[in-house]
């Protein structure tokens, strides 16, 4: 059964049409640049995924990670990928450029893997017979990470709660001391807000 959201997409035009006859994902890609609705519709149309972002904004969150891949982050390829994919842009150059070279170091290279051509180490390391409890715990302090910042920033935007009263509450259940997670806090919080500055900073325009 097609999802009612349908109703507020304009249908596509003829160009869309062939495209859509190719690849659905480039035909709603076009018809957002044409109308500036944004949407993911899936090929049986009972998934519409409405995108918040105009591209201007997408831009901006992507700058933000070219910015950390250029400093060094491999990580950051990883990020830009999820946003594009997220929301059904092009990849720029040099996010697809980086992808390749990553690759091309893996052919080339039978020592290294995938995981650490990208530099996920450090947020998912990889668990190998010697340091694979070293390697759990990392992956389950970024879940507890991600919990707890969840937790905090909805009890201080909505229940604008104070951020320490609302550290204290949010780790109620979770396996995380104060001080840590005041610090795990402040970091992902950090990170946070410069992709918001970057998109605030984004004059809204007909690709808003």
């Amino acid at each position: 059964m097609p999802n009612p959201m349908l109703s507020v997409i304009p249908p596509f035009d003829d160009d869309e049409k062939e495209l859509s006859a190719l690849e659905l994902s480039w035909a709603d890609y076009q018809r957002g640049l044409r109308t500036g609705v944004r949407a993911r519709v899936s090929p049986d149309k009972e998934r519409v995924d409405i995108r918040g972002l105009g591209l201007a904004q997408v831009h901006a969150l992507l700058e933000e990670n070219r910015k950390e891949f250029e400093s060094g982050d491999k990580a950051a390829l990883i990020g830009a990928l999820r946003t594009v994919c997220q929301e059904n842009a092009p990849l720029p150059y040099w996010l697809s450029d980086g992808i390749l070279c990553a690759l091309d170091v893996l052919h080339e290279n039978p020592n290294t893997s995938l995981h650490h051509v990208f530099g996920m180490e450090k947020i998912y390391p990889y668990p190998t017979t010697r340091n694979r409890k070293r390697s759990l715990k990392a992956r389950a302090d970024w879940k507890t990470k991600l919990e707890l910042y969840g937790r905090a920033s909805v009890l201080i935007r909505i229940h604008k709660m104070k951020k320490t009263a609302a550290i204290r509450k949010a780790i109620e259940g979770l396996p995380i001391q104060f001080r840590k997670a005041f610090d795990w806090y402040n970091e992902l919080d950090s990170r946070q807000q410069k992709y918001l500055r970057a998109m605030r900073g984004e004059k809204l325009h007909k690709l808003r």
